[in-house]
């Protein structure tokens, strides 16, 4: 499973009074951890890898606004992968 989701937290030391962090993830069994760590590669090192032993499963996390916004979305920009939302438009 991958997914793009926003953390939203509410942080009373904060200007605004909230966290709004953006987080890239993927989640695989954790027999798949050496495909996770070539991800990991392939996006310059951005991101860390952690285990779920409760879950048998491990996460490639990115949740750094400058890697995000320097490597992940310059990648879904340049290989658009929209095209599967247009399959099921109506």
């Amino acid at each position: 499973m991958a997914c793009f989701t926003v953390s939203i937290v509410k942080r009373s030391y904060l200007k605004t009074g909230w966290n709004v962090a953006p987080i890239f993830r993927i989640e695989l069994h954790y027999k798949e951890l050496p495909l996770l760590n070539q991800i990991k590669s392939f996006f310059k090192g951005a991101g860390n890898i952690s285990i779920n032993k409760i879950k048998n499963s491990a996460s490639y996390t990115i949740s750094s606004i400058k890697d995000i916004n320097n490597v992940i979305i310059p990648h879904f920009e340049k290989y658009n992968f929209t095209k599967k939302s247009r399959l099921y438009s109506f």
